[in-house]
């Protein structure tokens, strides 16, 4: 769905040009789950602002289901087949009700109110807030917020939406129900792009893309990412707590298994194996 050939996108500070991505190609298929990961400053939220045209790489060139995202002619549509989520769900509201912040998108895209309509009720349907049309969203909750969110982009009926950090301010209830949603969409087919520091969502996640200051550096699964301990390191990431315990359980002599161990369960399930 996505190619990404040799990307190169540089800020410039005076005769200065300091690349934020550094000549990355990579392919996201339909119906993927990418977690991109790095530490800060390594280009994940410029990396995600290349995949629907809010920047366009100064070198190198990304496609969207076969369209370049450098021809004006068709940037609106690659814009309805990606959705954007961003980090402060304060920053996305524009309506005086969810109905109406839901309606925002495809109002401006010239779609017929009766399918507007049948679109804020089918997304808020999905993401789990039926009945909350007239709501004020200044007044829900953060997890609330970013799930009327989630609905705003679901309303224009995209192929993948990109999330940027999209739970890095909400607490650990509004954190669950908004990754609940995204389980539940990733396995209805839509392709989700979540960047993300929380090493504990990269769990979920078909293959990681780590990034260090701009360059990809590895494309993996995420158990073979946290397999990787000594490169994590390196990447300036934080290792799971989970996969911490496990990789000091290998190097003990327990079992190599336990270094690709990703959840509590699995974890118990192998430790009860081995007894």
């Amino acid at each position: 769905m996505f190619v990404l050939e040799n990307v190169t996108h540089y800020y410039s500070q005076g005769s200065q040009h300091l690349p934020a991505v550094n000549n990355i190609s990579l392919k996201i298929n339909k119906g993927e789950w990418i977690a991109v990961i790095g530490a800060n400053g390594s280009g994940k939220s410029t990396l995600a602002r290349h995949l629907n045209g809010l920047l366009l790489p100064n070198t190198g060139c990304v496609t969207v289901n076969g369209l370049s995202t450098a021809d004006e002619s068709t940037l609106a549509l690659i814009r309805r087949q990606v959705g954007c989520v961003l980090q402060n769900p304060d920053n996305q509201i524009v309506g005086n009700s969810v109905e109406e912040d839901i309606a925002f998108g495809p109002e401006n895209a010239g779609i017929i109110p009766a399918e507007i309509r049948r679109r804020i009720t089918a997304s808020l349907e999905l993401v789990g807030l039926s009945g909350s049309e007239k709501r004020d969203p200044y007044r829900l909750s953060g997890g609330q917020k970013q799930r009327v969110a989630i609905a705003g982009a679901l309303a224009m009926e995209p192929q993948a939406i990109v999330l940027d950090e999209a739970t890095s301010m909400l607490d650990p209830e509004g954190c669950k129900e908004v990754l609940a949603i995204l389980q539940k969409l990733h396995q209805s087919g839509l392709t989700i792009i979540m960047i993300t520091h929380n090493m504990a969502e990269v769990t979920l996640a078909d293959r990681a893309v780590v990034l260090k200051k701009g360059e990809l550096v590895a494309d993996d699964t995420p158990k073979s990412i946290f397999a990787q301990g000594q490169l994590q390191e390196a990447w300036g990431l934080e290792i799971p707590i989970i996969n911490q315990i496990g990789n000091l359980l290998a190097v003990g002599g327990l079992s190599k298994d336990l270094s690709s161990i990703m959840s509590l369960e699995e974890m118990v399930e192998l430790l009860c194996r081995l007894n």
